[in-house]
């Protein structure tokens, strides 16, 4: 699991530096949707599909499960976002956008309940090393 977590870490910085790159106005329409559609989705589904493939222990699977479906629909929602922004439509990107923020707050829920469970092994997960 550590290279998926490492690819993970690895897409949480590309958006990040999207965000950054809007935040201080160097970005372009053209700069962003050619990081999104040619670095950020498709890692995304790289993410996805490598963990995926991963066999969890059994005791972990259900939480496995869970994590999996959560980047099921990040992927999904980073590509609604930028069909929408290929569409111009508003109604998409903004539906797309709350699904990016609820996915963001499940994900950090998943990670501390997953946590709790690993603390007596004295073990735990960082998802964006």
């Amino acid at each position: 699991m550590r290279p998926v977590v490492y690819e993970n870490g690895l897409l949480a910085e590309q958006v990040l530096h999207q965000g950054a790159a809007v935040y201080d106005e160097r970005a372009t329409p053209e700069s962003l949707m050619a990081a999104w559609d040619g670095e950020i989705i498709p890692l995304a589904q790289h993410v996805h599909d490598m963990a995926v493939a991963v066999e969890p222990p059994v005791n972990v699977a259900p939480d496995h499960r869970a994590l999996m479906e959560l980047w099921k629909r990040r992927y999904k929602a980073y590509r609604e976002l930028s069909e929408s922004v290929h569409l111009a439509d508003l109604e998409r990107f903004q539906g797309a956008q709350g699904e990016i923020g609820a996915i963001t707050i499940a994900e950090d829920q998943w990670v501390r309940a997953f946590n709790a469970k690993l603390q007596p092994m004295e073990l735990f997960v960082d998802l964006v090393p």
